[in-house]
């Protein structure tokens, strides 16, 4: 790999970034009163875990990430 095509990988995966913050924004509406869905399988269950965890450090009063 030469630095052009790594300059080009580096700016595809910037790209994909940036396409995945905003599919992000539109999941977490989806995901509203949907998440009891959720919890089925082993694997689920993980998933949960983790946005609870993930979920730990925003502060609803102020709105903020921690």
């Amino acid at each position: 790999m030469n630095y052009y095509e790594m300059q080009e990988a580096v700016s595809d995966a910037e790209k994909t970034l940036r396409f995945a913050d905003i599919a992000t924004k539109n999941i977490a509406r989806m995901l509203v009163g949907r998440l009891r869905k959720v919890g089925n399988s082993y694997h689920e269950t993980d998933i949960l875990i983790s946005l609870k965890r993930e979920l730990k450090s925003f502060n609803s009063t102020t709105r903020t990430w921690k």
